[in-house]
């Protein structure tokens, strides 16, 4: 979540209807000395696929997607309605420490904290079956993808 938006919120209740967001700016991939995009460094991004430039998603798509943040912003508006606003500044802070958790570039992580502040423990989800990192295709060298990831490289 960026911003805590819980706390511009006049009511304190948010919408349950899908509301779809403006357009969004897709940047470029880092491209090499000849123009081409370094895919060995870079990765696939979603972006660079061409059905996601032309086709247009279902209503519906959009609410999926941000299921989890609005999830969050209603506990949040009811944890502020309760116990006023520390208690969900307090819960925001343990979730964006427990998130910059991470494991070198090279070395897949669970984020299991994470998963055990936001809730998602308690749920099998499709990434949970079919987005183990052991059979991820992701391999290269470490000190290269650290230097990425510090933005040396």
């Amino acid at each position: 979540m960026s911003g805590l938006n819980f706390l511009k919120m006049s009511v304190g209740i948010p919408s349950i209807h899908p509301q779809l967001k403006g357009t969004s700016i897709v940047k470029d991939d880092v491209c090499g000395p000849y123009g081409v995009p370094q895919r060995m460094l870079t990765g696939f991004s979603n972006n660079s696929s061409a059905k996601s430039k032309i086709a247009v998603g279902h209503p519906l798509e959009y609410s999926e997607k941000q299921f989890h943040e609005a999830e969050t912003l209603r506990d949040y508006n009811m944890l502020r309605n309760v116990q006023g606003l520390y208690a969900p500044l307090h819960l925001e802070m343990e979730r964006r420490i427990a998130g910059r958790m991470l494991r070198l570039p090279c070395m897949p992580s669970s984020n299991l904290l994470l998963d055990s502040l936001t809730g998602r423990l308690d749920t099998i989800e499709f990434d949970d079956i079919l987005n183990d990192p052991n059979d991820a295709e992701r391999a290269g060298y470490p000190h290269i993808m650290t230097e990425r990831k510090l933005g040396l490289l």
